[in-house]
């Protein structure tokens, strides 16, 4: 990619965005914010370095990269400040607290559940939040035959990234959950079994969320998967 007015060891490749956008590379969500993560400290090294007198690169592109970094710090301390009084805010409710007891919850999910969720009294019972959580597998119907489809995308999809993430760290953390994970995989057959089976997990997390939040009481792991 020849960018005008720019080095080329300041511009990303374009191999990654084609590899990645058709499949090929196939990434852990572990390893994806890795990379992440890694690709935009890369491209904020590339300004800095850019910013530098003794950079090859033109007088307005130095100034571009100078501005951007000032706005990549000015972006960081008030996200940084938000973070903070949003924290301190959520701090002072019980349902935070009772939030952070589920298994695989920590402050940024148990902060996105308490605050996308809003008002609990809006929900009519478990199986309506579920349903807005999008945990709840689809139904594929032909005629006479009903099997497992797709899941709807109508609903909070915030919530159901925090529960699948939520799912995720319990298997792998909490041996409790990680016996009925292993239970729920016997069960089940084909290629898509694993996520079947998180998914099962994070409507379980869903329904102890919303029994949670509403009775205003602490989650107990032996109603949910067990003794």
């Amino acid at each position: 990619m020849n960018v005008p007015g720019i080095p080329k060891e300041f511009v990303p490749s374009p191999k990654v965005i084609p590899d990645f956008g058709a499949g090929k590379l196939r990434i852990e969500p572990e390893s994806l914010l890795h990379w992440l993560v890694m690709s935009l400290l890369a491209c904020r090294n590339r300004l800095a370095r850019c910013e530098r007198q003794d950079c090859k690169a033109p007088l307005y592109v130095r100034m571009h990269a100078s501005q951007e970094l000032q706005r990549i710090e000015l972006y960081s301390e008030q996200i940084a400040e938000l973070e903070k009084s949003i924290l301190g805010l959520a701090k002072t409710e019980r349902s935070y607290e009772l939030l952070l007891k589920l298994p695989g919850v920590g402050q940024t999910i148990a902060l996105t559940i308490l605050y996308e969720v809003g008002e609990l009294t809006r929900f009519a019972n478990v199986k309506v939040f579920s349903s807005y959580c999008r945990v709840v597998p689809g139904i594929a119907q032909s005629g006479n035959v009903s099997r497992r489809g797709r899941a709807s995308k109508q609903g909070n999809h915030y919530l159901k990234a925090a529960f699948s993430q939520a799912a995720v760290h319990a298997v792998r953390c909490y041996p409790k959950v990680r016996r009925y994970y292993e239970r729920q995989l016997k069960r089940h057959q084909g290629r898509g079994r694993q996520m079947i089976c998180y998914n099962i997990i994070a409507h379980k997390l869903a329904q102890a969320a919303f029994h949670v939040l509403k009775e205003q009481t602490e989650y107990r792991e032996e109603l949910l998967f067990g003794r």
